[in-house]
């Protein structure tokens, strides 16, 4: 975490509800037609237990490129098999009959990670849903 305001609250229920509350403002900004973490349904490959990222598993690798962190936890999202992460990225896909999706470029940090795909419905649907992992 970069310092700032929020720095003390690293790890903590306080922050994950900061967050939720920031991507819920900026999610009715948008005008998104809904959104599913990561790890949990429709977000949730088929058969597997609901899980939560409690975090990305990141860390700044220089001061503007995020990698994978030496600590991270095993609920965090680089700790989780890749496998996984796309049957659960797929999942949601086919949940919300996508017909397009994009991802961050590889240049953005720990946007990779953070922002796992933008599904768009198709045209009867027109509002876009978005996939989110849990981390903060």
């Amino acid at each position: 975490m970069r310092p700032g305001p929020y720095a003390a609250l690293e790890g903590t229920p306080e922050l994950a509800a900061i967050r939720e509350h920031e991507l819920a403002t900026a999610i009715a900004a948008l005008g998104v037609a809904g959104h599913a973490y990561l790890g949990a349904p429709p977000a949730r490959a088929l058969g597997l237990p609901p899980r939560r990222y409690t975090d990305s598993g990141m860390r700044w690798v220089t001061p503007t490129l995020a990698g994978p962190g030496d600590d991270a936890g095993p609920d965090s999202l680089t700790a989780a098999d890749a496998g996984e992460v796309a049957g659960d990225i797929a999942a949601f896909a086919l949940a919300v009959a996508a017909t397009d999706s994009s991802r961050t470029p590889t240049t953005a940090g720990t946007a990779i990670l953070t922002t796992s795909a933008c599904i768009t419905r198709p045209a009867r649907r027109p509002r876009s849903w978005g996939c989110r992992s849990t981390s903060s």
